[in-house]
Parts: C-alpha cells; sequence; structure tokens
C-alpha cells in the first residue's frame, strides 16, 4: 500500500495543506442604494421588455431611497 504514495507526493500533500491552513481570509460587503425600489424592481428584476406597476417597498421607515 505505501508503494501507492511516492515521498514525494506525500510531502506535496502535506505543504499544500499547511499552505492552505494556515491562509486567514476576509470579505466585505458593498451596498449601493442609489436606486430606488422602482428602479431595482424594472431593471434589476425584471429587465427590459416588461413594465412593473405599483411597486411598494416594505422595511424600515428611512432605508428607502
Amino acid at each position: 500500500m505505501n508503494d501507492l504514495i511516492s515521498p514525494t507526493m506525500s510531502r506535496s500533500a502535506l505543504l499544500l495543506l499547511a499552505a492552505f491552513t494556515g491562509t486567514a481570509l476576509s470579505a466585505q460587503l458593498v451596498l449601493d442604494n442609489t436606486l430606488t425600489p422602482e428602479q431595482l424592481v424594472q431593471d434589476v428584476l425584471l429587465g427590459g421588455g416588461v413594465t412593473a406597476t405599483n411597486v411598494t417597498f416594505n422595511g424600515l421607515p428611512g432605508t428607502q431611497t
């Protein structure tokens, strides 16, 4: 069974494991609130050729632009 895994392959696997284990990750969410709810529905959700009417926003006061 040991003949299937060479020492070089074992060292390479151990090196990769060590490299990825010590890596710290971080992410940041960027929000763009320049669009109104009507614009978001029309441009993002529906796209071209479809028209939305009577769009209402349900959320916290002051969060609507």
